[in-house]
């Protein structure tokens, strides 16, 4: 049984005559439509705006549709007229301004101005990527890729089983299960030596061997051993390090600032880091000295609920609630490299601030007794019953994060 096809709108009504063998979705405003054996295009309205000549015909990308006759392929624009010579075993659809061809059974690469980029020497086919990396195309054959230079300048052969964007003018690339770094031309900088890789981020790059992570500069050098289970980079000044499932953090020439010992840590803010041990929560600055042990707070209230953390521009509040009661410790940004200098206070709420579904301040009015730590060796906690006023400025608030202790 044969079928004829054309179009209808969304109302059921037809718009283009059913008298076609075959049909192509609308792309770019033509369609591709078979008549007794051979193809042609339709503008929407049903008009033959390009003759029903050719054996077979593609939908149009970027301007362009690859078409065949007597079993050679070339390309075509809207009006119709040859740009690549019907000549080829196959022209793919371009992407972008690179189109794979086909040629005496190998294939190639070809601009949109017919000039061949890449002569068709490889075996299995090539695939145009969609995804571009840093002025070059990316390019697949046999599940291998390489790089071609937008200027068609450079081209990275392909044999690698993947390339990752450019970071400081290196890419990862791997191949036989191993990683390295290529420059821009295509120089292996760094071997492939490494089980695992991640791309330059700041300089430095985290690889692996035998399961253990470690970092290298740009020029391959060893800035960390590989000795960790895990390394997260998270700046230019420092990473998180893990080991035995503690962790800690390192500085930029490999030397841990903060001992990898702890259970939990989080990322640094404002020069700031929490990290937890046993359950209790420690602050340190990024000269990984530490400036609070929120351990002696806490200890005196063994019935500590929920926590919050609350930052103005230009002081941090961690509120928590000890059963039924609020409280709040504070102390000023720009004195926190010292203990002797560290204000710690605490208040009992009378109006607790309120927190919305998002956990973001809302308002606080509260009447308060301070709360301060001695700073003896053996720090207690002191209440005094001066009474005191407290009315956070919200357009100082910077942001409000659940702690869950």
């Amino acid at each position: 049984m044969y079928f004829k096809y054309g179009f209808i709108n969304s109302f059921g009504d037809i718009k283009i005559p059913i008298v076609y063998d075959d049909v192509c979705d609308f792309s770019e405003g033509f369609a591709s439509v078979k008549m007794n054996g051979k193809y042609g295009y339709i503008d929407k309205n049903g008009k033959i705006v390009i003759p029903i000549i050719f054996d077979n015909a593609k939908s149009f990308i970027g301007g362009f549709a690859s078409v065949s006759l007597d079993k050679k392929w070339g390309t075509i624009n809207k009006n119709g007229i040859i740009i690549i010579p019907i000549l080829y075993d196959y022209v793919d659809s371009f992407e972008g301004e690179l189109a794979s061809i086909k040629l005496n059974g190998k294939w190639g690469v070809i601009n949109k101005k017919g000039q061949i980029i890449m002569q068709p020497t490889y075996i299995e086919s090539i695939c145009i990527s969609s995804r571009y990396i840093e002025g070059f195309a990316l390019l697949k054959s046999n599940s291998k890729y390489g790089l071609l230079s937008f200027d068609n300048k450079i081209i990275i052969e392909i044999k690698y089983y993947d390339v990752f964007n450019f970071n400081g003018g290196l890419a990862l690339v791997s191949n036989n299960k191993k990683c390295g770094f290529i420059d821009k031309k295509g120089n292996e900088i760094i071997p492939l030596i490494y089980d695992n890789a991640e791309s330059f981020k700041y300089g430095l790059a985290v690889v692996e061997i035998n399961g253990m992570c470690g970092i290298i500069n740009n020029v391959g050098v060893h800035i960390v051993p590989c000795k960790y289970d895990s390394i997260c980079v998270l700046s230019n000044k420092f990473a998180k390090v893990g080991l035995n499932e503690k962790y800690g953090f390192i500085n930029k020439y490999g030397t841990e600032i903060i001992n990898c010992i702890y259970d939990e840590v989080g990322d640094f803010e404002n020069g700031i880091v929490k990290v937890k041990l046993n359950g209790d929560i420690y602050l340190f600055n990024d000269n990984g000295y530490r400036i609070m042990a929120l351990k002696s707070f806490f200890n005196n209230f063994p019935n500590i609920q929920d926590t919050y953390e609350v930052k103005f521009k230009e002081q941090y509040l961690l509120t928590t609630k000890i059963g039924t009661v609020n409280f709040i410790i504070v102390w000023a940004k720009n004195n926190i490299d010292y203990i002797e200098k560290l204000y710690t206070f605490g208040w009992e709420l009378t109006d607790a601030p309120q927190l919305d579904e998002t956990r973001q301040l809302v308002y606080g009015k509260l009447i308060i007794n301070t709360i301060y730590n001695d700073k003896s060796t053996n720090p207690d906690i002191i209440l005094h019953n001066r009474e005191l006023f407290f009315e956070p400025d919200l357009n100082q608030i910077e942001s409000t994060i659940y702690m869950n202790r």
